[in-house]
C-alpha cells in the first residue's frame, strides 16, 4: 500500500490567511453598487488582513503582507503603500502585545477596530486631499465606507475566527 503524505484539507486550512485575503481583494476590486450609479468602495480585504493579524499574527508573514497590501492599494485606488503601512503597523503592535487589538470579548475588539478603521479612513482622506488639490471631500462616501466596514466586521470576524481555530488544530 502506498502512503500518500499529501493532505489537501491541511494545505487548504494552512493557506487560509492568504487565500481568504486574496479572495476578498478580488471581491473588493468589483464595484459595489447600492443605488443605481452610486458605487461604494468596500474595505473587506483590509478588514480580513487586519483580522488575521489580530487573531494570529504568525499566520501572515511580513513579505506576504507587503504583497497583499500593495495589491489592495492597486486594485482599490489607494495611495501606493498606504495599506501596507497600516497593516505592518498592526502586525508590529500585535507581535509586541497580542491582546492590544484583540480581546476575548468581541465587543471590545469591535470598539478597537472601529477607532482604527475611522482613523485609517481619516488619514486616507487627508492624503488623498493633499495629493489632489482639486479633490472634493465627500462626507457621504466617508460615512458609507465606515458604515459598510463596521457592519461587515462581525461577519468577517466570525469567518476568520473559525478558520483560525481550524488552523491552530492543524498546526498543533
Amino acid at each position: 500500500m502506498i502512503d500518500n503524505p499529501f493532505n489537501f484539507k491541511k494545505l487548504f486550512i494552512t493557506s487560509t490567511p492568504l487565500t481568504t485575503t486574496i479572495l476578498f481583494i478580488i471581491i473588493d476590486a468589483v464595484p459595489f453598487y447600492l443605488f443605481g450609479d452610486f458605487s461604494v468602495k468596500t474595505q473587506l480585504s483590509f478588514i480580513i488582513a487586519y483580522l488575521w493579524i489580530c487573531l494570529n499574527p504568525e499566520s501572515i508573514r511580513p513579505i506576504f503582507l507587503l504583497i497583499l497590501g500593495l495589491l489592495i492599494d492597486i486594485l482599490n485606488n489607494f495611495l501606493f503603500g498606504f495599506t501596507t503601512f497600516f497593516l505592518s503597523l498592526v502586525l508590529f503592535i500585535q507581535k509586541k502585545d497580542n491582546t492590544f487589538l484583540n480581546s476575548l470579548d468581541i465587543k471590545i475588539t469591535f470598539v478597537k477596530f472601529s477607532f482604527f478603521i475611522i482613523f485609517v479612513n481619516i488619514f486616507s482622506s487627508i492624503f488623498e486631499k493633499l495629493s489632489e488639490i482639486d479633490l472634493i471631500f465627500n462626507i457621504k462616501d466617508f460615512f458609507i465606507i465606515n458604515l459598510v466596514s463596521l457592519l461587515a466586521f462581525p461577519f468577517l470576524f466570525l469567518i476568520v475566527r473559525y478558520y483560525n481555530k481550524q488552523l491552530k488544530i492543524y498546526v498543533e
